[in-house]
């Protein structure tokens, strides 16, 4: 068990942070099954997974139970056991919508998302973890879901990610006992088709940091809400 290979799971590992983290934490010598929906959009990770034995590119979609339950077996089969989860798979859905101007769907397609995909994730993929010697799940957040330092705009997004936190903050109570750290993380405002262009902070500064924050998760600091500055947010 001390020699075990660290193997990690990326949601979202085609774009964004999932891909950066994908390729941060291989650097760091981590076996990635990285998760992506579609070839098409996908073409940076399978051919970085050409050139890297330690990626291991599958496809799901975090919100179908059986691309869960191929996943597990997929990982079970290729790496035995799982240390680290990454929930990144996240949408935007109408983000320039006034609360009035929402339709039910597009909260409800938030929640299923950035709530139900670390939800069935995280339960589907209990027994590797529990296989593993190092075992933590990080699911990616915001500064946005944080009820209290709110600014209003951006509903649907902002109440998934608050769902998220409060779904955090439960694993990490139930999960403590099998020794499974559990930490929200907020990535920082990056440069990605969903922080777009004029945000401060490359995807390759916010994994650097990420990277950070999962070496130093520990059962001391489950169920925390951290920053890549560091700094504890405020649920």
């Amino acid at each position: 068990m001390e020699n075990e290979a660290r193997v990690a799971f990326v949601s979202g590992a085609n774009r964004g942070i999932g891909f950066g983290l994908t390729l941060e934490m291989v650097q760091h010598g981590c076996k990635v099954a990285a998760g992506y929906r579609d070839e098409t959009k996908s073409t940076e990770l399978l051919a970085e997974a050409e050139k890297h034995g330690n990626i291991l590119p599958v496809k799901v979609d975090v919100t179908i139970e059986e691309d869960l339950r191929h996943l597990y077996q997929f990982i079970d089969n290729h790496l035995g056991h799982l240390n680290i989860l990454v929930n990144s798979a996240g949408v935007n859905v109408n983000e320039s919508a006034q609360v009035n101007e929402l339709q039910w769907q597009d909260i409800a397609r938030s929640l299923e998302v950035n709530v139900g995909g670390p939800l069935m994730t995280a339960k589907v993929l209990y027994p590797l973890l529990q296989k593993g010697k190092e075992k933590k799940i990080i699911n990616i957040s915001s500064q946005m879901g944080s009820i209290q330092l709110t600014d209003g705009g951006m509903t649907p997004y902002r109440v998934s990610k608050a769902a998220l936190n409060m779904l955090t903050r439960n694993q990490a109570i139930e999960y403590k006992k099998d020794g499974i750290a559990v930490v929200i993380v907020h990535p920082g405002w990056v440069k990605t088709d969903m922080g777009g262009p004029a945000a401060p902070m490359t995807v390759a500064e916010s994994v650097g940091k990420i990277f950070k924050i999962i070496e130093m998760i520990s059962l001391a600091n489950t169920g925390e809400f951290i920053s890549v500055t560091g700094d504890t947010i405020p649920y």
